[in-house]
């Protein structure tokens, strides 16, 4: 590191000037080791390393982190970042749901597809592709429904609020289960409330 910072020195290019030809390349392989190196150490107490001796022995972990062990290293933070990347995924779903933005919804479908195929899930990977296809003719294929799409029309809403959504898929779950629907759907509970004051009005 001296000799770099002499080498950086006016002085010594017009001192030695044979080095007027020499160009100094930073290596990426050591500078990828202390990346991880320094990776290791602002996430030292985060879980990190607790979740990669789920699948590493204890001392490779440290070498790992320490950026040592190369190789696993990157292998190991890779795979960290495609489950990082799934859980954005999956947060973005959520929220296309819970918000009611269709083009969120579609923008994360688009997205799961990859990890749909790439971790065996082929039949909703095929699924997902033609539902995709489908949305982005709807506009011209089925205007009406398109505009009550864009305007939260595609998951079910519990109150007129923003973060009220959930999708049908959802609620069917839900009522299968033996919950009632009218727990999650404010439509629903006016549906029974009206139901009981027609029941009262046969009695009368």
């Amino acid at each position: 590191m001296k000799f770099l910072s002499n080498l950086g020195q006016e002085h010594n290019v017009i001192q030695y000037p044979e080095l007027n030809h020499v160009c100094l390349l930073l290596g990426a392989f050591h500078s990828v080791m202390n990346l991880l190196d320094t990776i290791g150490s602002i996430m030292s107490a985060s879980g990190e390393q607790e979740i990669l001796e789920l699948i590493y022995a204890e001392k490779t972990v440290s070498h790992i982190l320490s950026g040592k062990a190369y190789s696993r290293a990157v292998h190991a933070h890779l795979m960290i970042d495609y489950f990082l990347n799934a859980l954005l995924l999956e947060k973005k779903l959520i929220t296309a749901d819970s918000t009611g933005s269709f083009p969120l919804h579609i923008e994360g479908i688009s997205a799961s597809l990859l990890v749909f195929a790439s971790t065996g899930h082929f039949n909703y990977t095929m699924a997902a592709y033609l539902h995709l296809q489908n949305m982005i003719k709807l506009e011209k294929t089925h205007p009406d429904i398109f505009v009550k799409f864009m305007k939260r029309g595609h998951v079910v809403r519990r109150k007129e609020k923003k973060w009220s959504g959930i999708a049908a898929d959802l609620l069917i779950e839900l009522s299968l289960l033996g919950q009632s629907a009218s727990d999650f759907v404010y439509f629903f509970q006016n549906k029974r409330r009206l139901s009981g004051c027609q029941q009262e009005k046969k009695r009368v």
